[in-house]
């Protein structure tokens, strides 16, 4: 299952922080294929260059890849986040919503 991380990423100081803990909870929950568009400046420098809606339509196209989404804390305030919820959520992919819930449940099992 490959997994689309969203969360706030403007005006949030700590997004790449926040981005990698997920990433980093995920992988050793055994979840490998992860993709983390705080990380996509490393593969493309011209994303800080990229406005807002291209930003999204870029986003867009790598959550169609995916299965599911993980959404972050803070996700509901961010007005990308919700546009890539409303994505993921037409094109019936897997929405983990309460991330906090998502990790506690996986260590149980």
């Amino acid at each position: 299952m490959r997994i689309y991380l969203s969360g706030p990423i403007t005006n949030e100081p700590n997004y790449k922080r926040n981005f990698a803990a997920a990433q980093q909870i995920l992988e050793e929950l055994g979840h490998t294929d992860i993709i983390n568009p705080a990380e996509l400046h490393r593969v493309m420098p011209c994303i800080d260059k990229m406005d807002h809606e291209e930003t999204i339509e870029l986003c867009f196209d790598f959550l169609n890849r995916c299965d599911a989404m993980v959404l972050l804390p803070g996700w509901q305030k961010s007005t990308g986040c919700m546009a890539e919820w409303g994505y993921a959520h037409g094109c019936d992919h897997i929405i983990i919503t309460e991330f906090e819930d998502f990790i506690s449940k996986k260590r149980r099992e």
